[in-house]
């Protein structure tokens, strides 16, 4: 419950023992499985990942999740990432067919020009949401193609140019088919957990 960076820096905001029970309770609990990042940052590659995968699964994950797909190429040298993250993608969908494991596989999005809404004066009219369409997923169209669902994260963008609030849009929904705006969310300055904005409180 103390956002992480606080804590990194300084450790005195919450006892020891307190941060060693959060630890083995968050980390260190028996049931997650972590990818050591020091050992394999820019040298994890599709095959490897989908052998970790597969390890995960017999050892009885349900879920995994890849934070975020550029990892796993970002040493690579081959010159065409969007093959390469077309075929880690379609083996993905055939691992999760096969294994029914749970895969949430964060992508970054394009770099695309936002088309801020205007008053009849022609000046930006504040605030207003970065829109985000199921095609923005960057390196690749099979994003949208191979995956059961699909949520993406819109910013809103204030004029002072500080954070302002997440939404969620399902853009994709293979079982049920319900699409649209879900939760507004807002980063708690205490916990830095993302809550529904609507929980806010001006006494925190």
């Amino acid at each position: 419950n103390v956002f992480l960076p606080k804590f990194r820096e300084d450790p005195t905001i919450i006892s020891k023992e307190a941060a060693e029970a959060s630890y083995y309770k968050m980390i260190d609990n028996g049931r997650t499985l972590w990818v050591d990042t020091e050992k394999t940052f820019g040298k994890l590659t599709p095959k490897e990942f989908i052998r970790s995968l597969k390890w995960a699964d017999a050892m009885g994950a349900k879920y995994a999740i890849l934070d975020h797909i550029s990892m796993i190429f970002s040493a690579s040298e081959n010159d065409n990432e969007r093959k390469e993250i077309d075929q880690l993608l379609t083996e993905l969908a055939a691992f999760v067919t096969t294994t029914q494991m749970h895969i949430i596989v964060v992508a970054h999005i394009k770099r695309v020009p936002t088309i801020a809404p205007k008053e009849k004066d022609g000046s930006i009219k504040y605030p207003y949401w970065q829109k985000v369409d199921k095609d923005a997923g960057r390196g690749s169209g099979a994003f949208e193609q191979l995956c059961h669902n699909m949520i993406v994260l819109e910013p809103e963008i204030l004029e002072s140019g500080e954070r302002g609030r997440l939404r969620t849009k399902v853009v994709k929904n293979r079982e049920w088919s319900y699409l649209g705006i879900g939760d507004m969310l807002t980063m708690h300055p205490i916990t830095g957990r993302l809550i529904s904005a609507e929980d806010v409180q001006e006494d925190y």
